[in-house]
């Protein structure tokens, strides 16, 4: 979705559009932030990228929150928007090729169990904002 962001230049399209970006990432911070990062935080292997995680979530939602008020058709808007996306492809990185892999390791047999919970709260998250929609 986002790089097709890059190439909307209609800004009810880029409103239509950044709205589904904005659920999607407010459901994964939520998620990660409710139930993965709490059991993260605590072992000395992850604490670190846990809390740099943290940072960069805080980052993320300052940019959706200047996005958002921002107009959509103003080239300042897909100049940080693009900043934005970046943020993500780093933190994504990341969280695949470092956090995960320690995560697993830490919570062994537990993991299955973890990512079930957290498919469980971001759920939750999602029908939460239907009902306020």
């Amino acid at each position: 979705m986002m790089k097709k962001m890059e190439k909307i230049e209609d800004p009810q399209n880029r409103e239509k559009l950044f709205r589904e970006i904005r659920i999607e990432l407010d459901a994964h911070a939520h998620m990660e932030e409710k139930s993965f990062y709490p059991r993260m935080k605590h072992s000395p292997e992850t604490k670190d990228i846990t809390l740099e995680s943290y940072e960069e979530h805080h980052v993320v939602k300052l940019l959706l929150n200047e996005l958002d008020d921002l107009p959509k058709y103003r080239d300042e808007w897909l100049a940080k928007f693009i900043v934005l996306k970046e943020n993500v492809e780093h933190h994504i990185k990341e969280e695949e090729e470092d956090f995960f892999p320690k995560a697993k390791k830490i919570l062994g047999k537990k993991s299955e169990e973890l990512g079930e919970e957290m498919e469980k709260a971001k759920q939750q998250y999602l029908n939460a904002l239907r009902i306020i929609s």
